[in-house]
């Protein structure tokens, strides 16, 4: 799942631009096989080095990447458009023993929303907009000159 919710880990924020909307998470859940758990087992004891053979490191990156869509799916459900302060906690569960076991990933936030403005939706100006009043600018500053110009030769006359 792609939403382009951005999720950051700074919980400050300008209250001028955001508007907290409320915590969202996600949580996902996937079982190890008892073979993972005896590749875990060996590899604790002699590393795997470079090359991750158990494929823990996979499946661990896999649940928190759904973890990560579901909640950018709940904040996206309340009208979100970034999620700060975001956390994640990662567990094992193991029923015991050689059994299988299971990794649990949770990750919480805070949804908000950019408050839009009359300059656009993230309170800046657009290019075409600043380009406008540049413009603008200079014409009142030919003005301007040309209105001086006329009254010095004026004044030169009187």
């Amino acid at each position: 799942m792609a939403t382009n919710i951005k999720l950051l880990t700074t919980d400050i924020f300008d209250k001028n631009k955001y508007q907290v909307i409320g915590m969202v998470s996600g949580m996902q859940v996937k079982s190890l096989s008892i073979l993972r758990n005896v590749l875990g087992d060996v590899a604790s004891w002699f590393g795997t080095g470079t090359k991750d053979w158990t494929g823990i490191t996979k499946i661990f990156e896999d649940t928190k990447k759904e973890a990560f869509d579901k909640m950018k799916k709940n904040a996206k459900d309340l009208g979100a458009d970034e999620i700060i302060g975001v956390r994640i906690g990662i567990s094992q569960i193991s029923h015991g023993g050689k059994q299988d076991g299971m990794l649990v990933c949770s990750c919480e936030g805070t949804a908000v929303k950019n408050i839009k403005n009359k300059t656009g939706g993230n309170g800046r100006k657009s290019r075409k907009s600043i380009k406008r009043i540049l413009k603008k600018k200079t014409k009142n500053q030919k003005k301007k000159n040309k209105k001086s110009k006329k009254s010095k030769k004026q004044k030169k006359i009187i």
